[in-house]
Order: C-alpha cells, then sequence, then structure tokens
C-alpha cells in the first residue's frame, strides 16, 4: 500500500503447485507488486517517517521482497521510522546497525497455533552515543 496516494495492491497468495519466481513454504508473491513497491520505497521524500509493515526473511535472510525497505533504512534519510518485523529477525535488524526501540506486541509467540506474532520497530537516524559529538 503507497498511503501517499492511497494505491494497494496484492502482494502475495497462498502457494499453489504454480511456481512463482519469489516464493516461501506458504507464499508465491508477486513480482510485479514487488517491482512496484520497491520503486515507492526508493522515491520516499527525505526526513519522511517511512512506515514499512513488514521486513521479513525474504529481505534480511534472502535479500529478495522489498529490498528497497533495508535501502531506505540503511541510508538513514528520515527522522525517524516505523518498521515491522518479527521477533526471530531482530538479531538481523541489529546486525545492520539499526537502532531502535524494540515495541513489542503483548505476546510475540503464539506456540499453540505455531504462528510468530510481528514486532514493531521504532527507529532513529541519530542516536546518542555518550560522547560529546560537537568535538569529535
Amino acid at each position: 500500500m503507497n498511503l501517499s496516494h492511497d494505491e494497494r495492491r496484492r502482494q502475495a497468495h497462498w502457494r499453489r503447485k504454480a511456481a512463482t519466481a519469489v516464493a516461501t513454504i506458504q507464499w508465491a508473491f508477486d513480482s510485479d507488486t514487488i517491482t512496484w513497491g520497491d520503486g515507492v520505497l526508493h522515491q520516499l521524500p527525505q526526513n519522511d517517517l517511512p512506515v514499512i509493515d513488514k521486513l521479513g526473511p525474504l529481505e534480511f535472510m534472502r535479500g529478495e521482497g522489498f529490498v528497497a525497505g533495508l535501502d531506505v533504512l540503511d541510508a538513514g534519510d528520515y527522522r525517524g521510522a516505523v518498521v515491522v518485523i518479527r521477533p526471530s529477525l531482530l538479531p538481523e535488524a541489529q546486525a545492520r546497525r539499526l537502532h531502535a526501540q524494540v515495541i513489542t506486541t503483548q505476546k510475540v509467540e503464539d506456540r499453540a497455533r505455531g504462528i510468530h506474532l510481528p514486532l514493531a520497530l521504532a527507529l532513529s537516524s541519530s542516536y546518542s552515543t555518550g560522547v560529546n559529538d560537537e568535538t569529535d
């Protein structure tokens, strides 16, 4: 979804036997929608508040999906950002030096249903290191 134009596209559907270029065990992703979404993310204005729901294993582990979302976050051209990821991907986000305040849902994992609920990261492009930045 592109909030600035209220444009929506279907990102994926339940995977059937037909193969797609980008897929997981359960989902088959629409390549045209991924290309469109990456374009939307690359065109975000600087100092905007990007809200990305969500970055997952495709982006963090396989370099597929909405990789432009990672590019936007890595560039740090924003005052703040909100990103939804799985709790299991928090180490990957931290390894990219994404400095964030972690906001977890009340129940992060529902083992009875075998699903992992996402958590949100509130990111800031600048953070306090405890060192006087004006003299360093």
